[in-house]
């Protein structure tokens, strides 16, 4: 992987040869522009782009801006194409709003749909998780009748909400249809982040060694593409997969390898996941005083006020873990403050109320509730997670725990159904009905149904004491059911 990485670092100074950039330029719809030389300048900019220079490719196409005429098929798109990379480019977000006539925003065409994705990811990483997802499906829908790379866009940014919602089926339904996109509108210098989407997805369901063979095939087909799109999303992915591999000469490498990279504009949510996988790094080395450390000086970076909570929920369990191992009591609730605040605004994501209320648990020294999605010894580095156990000592002025008796576990665990048994699995995930619904292609009645009968085989009236005792039995599947003689 890192020779392969090492190759993409010097595309960038590749000539034009690839059949992909051949197919992109063509796709970009340059070709009704009679200035000659506006047409090289645009076609060099976008060759800039799948190269990763944004910086070299907005200057390109501001200057050809300066020199056209607004009459110009062509200018709408490439106005678009302006307002993206101003987005990405420096240190100021809202650029591209300078310069902008509000009577483009109006009209349908890509000005539109480009308006509506940067300010559904402002949304979306301010913390409003439910307006960012709703505005990026309104992009979506604007961009249907353009197709190309602008429908492209929306498709790319909507898939990547989805999967940190882990809504996995929905996602992974939205990277087919990127795949699709992606080869009929003739767009392959986007291929790889094809592969990176599915890398996320594999890591998210835990299936570490697939979201690494995606991550390594984003990897070649980047090289073979000239691109470097999707690259950084699969090198975060690949290091956060080798550690949970146990790997971390190999994540070391891949973080190596994305750092590599600097000057390039990074996305929040792979700039988070490669700090997470740093600083998990560094406590694993030297301990839970130097993870402390590093979780102060990288807390810029970990987007805690946005979704990177919820693509993994033992994040903020873990922050405040390492930082009471540490003794740093203003750390800890520092890490649990923001996951209140999170999941205060985004009650519509159960997945946050779930995180907050292990987050909860660990600060104020109480286990008792920690396994309900993940096993710590599986989400925290070896020197948190101990075999015994031991509850940390509540830091000064925390309140205590309140004494509430686990639900005991039945001595017979109940049998489930095959569907029963998939439907306690996404509601212990912290699911509503009609996202389990959408995930397994039922009616939300259906799912109440199955819920009802999980409730009454497990004696319990809440999904949060079924999600306790499912930690501690995990769904048992009764032999010899078919799935399609249940109801749906």
């Amino acid at each position: 992987m890192a020779s392969m990485g090492g190759n993409l670092l010097d595309i960038a100074a590749a000539a034009p040869s690839y059949i992909s950039d051949v197919l992109y330029l063509i796709a970009s719809g340059y070709e009704d522009l009679a200035d000659c030389e506006a047409v090289k300048r645009l076609n060099q900019a976008n060759i800039s782009f799948v190269r990763g220079d944004f910086a070299g490719a907005l200057g390109l196409t501001e200057a050809v801006l300066a020199d056209l005429d607004a009459s110009q098929p062509a200018y709408p798109s490439i106005v678009a194409f302006r307002m993206l990379l101003q987005s990405v480019v420096g240190p100021d977000p809202d650029r591209w709003k300078t310069g902008v006539d509000g009577r483009v925003l109006a009209v349908p065409g890509p000005p539109k749909v480009v308006h509506l994705c940067i300010e559904s990811d402002r949304l979306w990483h301010s913390g409003r998780l439910f307006q960012g997802l709703r505005l990026n499906q309104y992009a979506l829908q604007q961009s249907r009748h353009d197709c190309g790379q602008w429908h492209l866009y929306a498709l790319v940014l909507l898939a990547k909400k989805l999967t940190d919602l882990h809504l996995g089926g929905q996602a992974h339904r939205l990277v087919g249809k990127i795949e699709a996109c992606v080869h009929d509108c003739g767009l392959l210098a986007f291929e790889p982040v094809v592969e990176a989407l599915r890398s996320s997805l594999h890591l998210q369901a835990g299936e570490f060694e697939k979201a690494l063979a995606s991550s390594a095939e984003t990897l070649e087909v980047a090289q073979r593409r000239g691109s470097i799109i999707g690259v950084e999303l699969a090198l975060s992915v690949a290091a956060v997969a080798h550690l949970r591999l146990g790997d971390r000469d190999e994540a070391a490498a891949c973080l190596k390898l994305l750092h590599a990279r600097t000057g390039r504009h990074t996305p929040a949510d792979t700039r988070a996941r490669a700090a997470f996988a740093e600083i998990a790094l560094v406590a694993a080395q030297e301990g839970p005083r130097a993870g402390a450390e590093e979780i102060r000086d990288r807390w810029h970076l970990l987007a805690t006020e946005s979704a990177c909570f919820a693509e993994d929920v033992t994040r903020p369990v873990w922050l405040v873990a390492v930082a009471l191992r540490a003794g740093d009591a203003a750390l800890a609730e520092r890490a649990l403050r923001a996951i209140e605040r999170l999941a205060g605004d985004n009650r519509e994501v159960q997945l946050l109320a779930v995180a907050e209320e292990h987050a909860r648990a660990v600060y104020r020294g109480d286990d008792r509730s920690l396994p309900l999605l993940l096993d710590l010894d599986d989400a925290l580095p070896a020197f948190v997670a101990s075999q015994e156990r031991k509850s940390s000592p509540a830091p000064s002025g925390a309140r205590p725990a309140r004494q509430v008796a686990p639900e005991a576990a039945p001595a017979c665990p109940p049998r489930l159904t095959a569907r029963e048994s998939e439907v306690a699995t996404l509601v212990s995930r912290g699911m509503t009905n009609r996202q389990v619904a959408n995930e397994l292609g039922l009616s939300p009645h259906t799912v109440n149904f199955h819920l009802r009968r999980i409730f009454r085989k497990f004696a319990v009236s809440s999904r949060t004491q079924l999600c306790r005792l499912l930690a501690q039995t995990g769904p048992v599947l009764a032999p010899g059911r078919r799935r399609d003689a249940e109801p749906r």
